[in-house]
This record gives C-alpha cells, structure tokens and sequence, in this order.
C-alpha cells in the first residue's frame, strides 16, 4: 500500500556498488551504516555519481559517543559494537573537497550526525549531464584503484580536472 502513495521501491545492495544509472536522483538519503562500511570513500563515490548534477546528498548515522554510550552497553548489541570506533572526520574526509554547500550537523543531544552537500555543476554549459563521478571502479586484490571518466569540458582535461 505505501508504495503506490509513496511512488518508492526499496532495493537490497552494497553501498559501494548502486545498480543505479549515473545521473539518475534528484536527492540522495543515506541513513545509517556508513560508520562501518569496509570502503567509505567508495560509497560516497557511488552516492555522487548515481546523484543528478546540482542535486542534494545527505548522510546521517550514529555518533561515536552514542554507539559507546548505548550499542556497546546493550547484551543485544555490545559483542558486536566491541571494537567497533566512528570517526567523524574520516568520514568527512571521504567527501570530495569539490561538493558545494557542505555542512555537518549534530543533534537529538549530539546522539547523531547529519552530513548534506550538493554535486558539483560543470561550469560551462554541459546540460546538467556532466559527471566526474562515472564509472568508477574498485580492484580489491591488495590495490585499489579508480577510473574516473573524465568531463568532456575542455576546462576539465588534464590535471586540473577536480577528480584526477
């Protein structure tokens, strides 16, 4: 019934590897998780390049201070969480330092975090098609390595593309 007044469809995958199109969302919300994906930057990469140019990413999890103070204390959770550490900064990190209108919030007494930013727009005229982020790829035999498509803008080629 929700799907029908929602127009929404759930779909089951790793973050680090969307079965979406480049260039297919209008927004992005990832809600919990990327505190302990094995390849953060990956996920990001891939939120990006699946988001539409110019539009709006967010991304929100638990802090470290309520995942010590809850999960690693609960018999439900706490063999789990054991070892388990949030680094904030590394997470912000991970975001591409192009993105505009970054901003990290805290909030619900700093028991969660919210990270929102927006994809870049080429700027010359590309028709809002431009992606830096497409096609990237992951070898995961000991190297990782990304290719980057790069902008067909003559601005973009070369080193002094953002990206690589």
């Amino acid at each position: 019934e929700w799907q029908k007044q929602t127009n929404l469809t759930l779909v089951q995958c790793p973050a680090e590897e969307l079965p979406f199109a480049d260039n297919t969302f209008d927004i992005v919300f990832h809600n919990g998780g990327i505190n302990f994906f094995n390849d953060k930057a990956l996920a990001i990469s891939e939120m990006l390049r699946v988001a539409k140019a110019g539009s709006k990413l967010l991304i929100a999890d638990e802090t470290a201070d309520f995942i010590e103070s809850q999960y690693k204390k609960s018999l439900f959770s706490k063999s789990y969480f054991k070892d388990k550490t949030v680094d904030l900064n590394a997470i912000e990190k991970c975001i591409p330092a192009s993105v505009t209108e970054k901003k990290t919030e805290l909030f619900w007494d700093n028991k969660f975090y919210s990270i929102t930013f927006r994809k870049p727009i080429c700027e010359r005229q590309c028709n809002g098609v431009c992606s830096p982020f497409q096609s990237i790829k992951t070898n995961y035999d000991n190297t990782k390595t990304n290719s980057l498509s790069r902008c067909s803008l003559p601005q973009f080629h070369g080193n002094s593309h953002p990206y690589g």
